[in-house]
C-alpha cells in the first residue's frame, strides 16, 4: 500500500536513518541538501526533490529502493550530476538517490583491474590509478561522473584502440528493482551485461564497476584554439585524421566549434592526446600547421588532462 504523500515518506526515511536502518537523508532545510542541489552541472536540473537519500553501500541502496518501490514513490538516480536533461538525475516532488558517497577506487594488481564506485568522478579515478602507473578507458572530462558515462556508452581518449568506454567494463554490481544485489558479467546475467552497456539507468541502480586497468605513463596532450577564419582547414584536418585513425590507435583528436567567451568570438577548439607521449607523431602533422591563438600541448598525464578539461557548474 502506497504512503499517502512524499513528505510522509521522507519523514519515515529520516526515522529509519536515526534508527540506523537506512541511508542518510537530506531535507530541503539541511545545508548539505543545498550544497548537493547547487553542485549539479546544469542549472535546469536543480529540481528540488522532497528529500535526497545518500547511501554509503550497495546494501543501503537496496534498502532505499525497496522502500521507494513499496511506497510507489517517484525517484531519480544521481551519479556525477553532469547530465543537462531535467529528470535524468534529479526529481521534483520526488526522491533523489545520490550515489556520491559510493566513490571508492581501488586497483587489483593480481587481475589488472580497477574497482570503481558508481559515485566517483573521472578525476578521482585517474588520480588514484596514476599511483600504480595505470588508467582506464574512461571519460575525458574530470568532473563527469563515472556511472552516467559508462552506462551511456562513453567516449574516451583511448577510443581508437579500445572502443567505447563501456567496452572496458568487465563487471557491474547492480541493485535490481526487487532489491537484490547481483554481479553482472560475461558469465552471469549475460543479457543484462550487454544491456547495461548503453542502457543507462533503466535496468537497476549500478553501484560499482570493474574495469580493465591499462598501463600508462606520460602522454602528449593539450587543448588548442584556431580562429574562425581557419575553421574549414580544421574540418579538413579532422576528416583526414579520422580516416587514418585505425592506423594510429594511440592518438585522439576532437574538435568543438562555437563561441568561446575567453576569445569573445567563434573559434575551433581542438583537444588531442597521443598515449605514448610522442609529441612528433606524424598523424598530427596537419594539426600542427593550423594557425592557433592558444596551444597548451605538452608532455603530461591522463589525470592532468582530465583535471584540466572541466566545465564548472552554474554556467549552463
Amino acid at each position: 500500500m502506497a504512503i499517502e504523500t512524499i513528505e510522509s515518506f521522507c519523514s519515515q526515511a529520516v526515522s529509519h536513518m536515526k534508527a540506523g536502518l537506512g541511508p542518510k537523508v537530506l531535507l530541503p532545510t539541511d545545508p548539505a541538501y543545498i550544497v548537493r542541489e547547487e553542485s549539479y552541472w546544469a542549472s535546469n536540473t536543480r529540481l528540488k526533490p522532497a528529500c535526497i537519500l545518500v547511501p554509503e553501500s550497495a546494501e543501503e541502496v537496496s534498502s532505499a529502493l525497496k522502500s521507494l518501490v513499496a511506497a510507489q514513490q517517484r525517484f531519480a538516480i544521481r551519479s556525477g550530476g553532469h547530465s543537462p536533461s531535467p529528470g535524468a538525475n534529479n526529481m521534483a516532488d520526488g526522491v533523489t538517490i545520490d550515489l556520491s558517497h559510493l566513490n571508492t577506487v581501488t586497483f587489483d594488481p593480481a587481475t589488472e583491474t580497477a574497482h570503481i564506485g558508481a559515485g566517483a568522478k573521472w578525476t578521482g579515478v585517474y588520480e588514484e590509478l596514476l599511483k600504480y602507473g595505470r588508467a582506464v578507458a574512461g571519460g575525458r572530462s574530470g568532473d563527469v561522473g563515472v556511472s552516467g558515462l559508462l552506462l551511456g556508452g562513453g567516449s574516451s581518449w583511448m577510443a581508437a584502440r579500445y572502443g567505447w568506454a563501456c567496452d572496458a567494463v568487465l563487471a557491474f554490481e547492480i541493485v535490481l528493482a526487487d532489491g537484490r544485489i547481483v554481479t553482472v558479467d560475461k558469465d552471469s546475467n549475460t543479457d543484462l551485461y550487454q544491456a547495461l552497456k548503453g542502457g543507462s539507468n533503466n535496468f537497476g541502480i549500478v553501484t560499482s564497476f570493474v574495469m580493465t586497468a591499462l598501463p600508462t605513463g606520460q602522454v602528449w596532450a593539450g587543448i588548442a584554439a584556431t580562429p574562425k577564419e581557419a575553421i574549414p582547414e580544421v574540418v579538413d584536418v579532422m576528416y583526414n585524421f579520422t580516416e587514418g585513425n585505425s592506423k594510429h590507435q594511440d592518438s585522439y583528436l576532437m574538435i568543438v566549434i562555437g563561441y568561446f567567451p575567453a576569445f569573445k568570438d567563434n573559434v575551433a577548439s581542438t583537444a588531442f592526446l597521443e598515449a605514448k607521449g610522442d609529441a612528433n607523431a606524424a598523424e598530427f602533422d596537419g594539426w600542427r600547421k593550423l594557425p592557433k591563438i592558444m596551444d597548451t600541448s605538452k608532455i603530461t598525464t591522463i589525470y592532468d588532462m582530465a583535471a584540466n578539461i572541466t566545465l564548472p557548474p552554474n554556467y549552463q
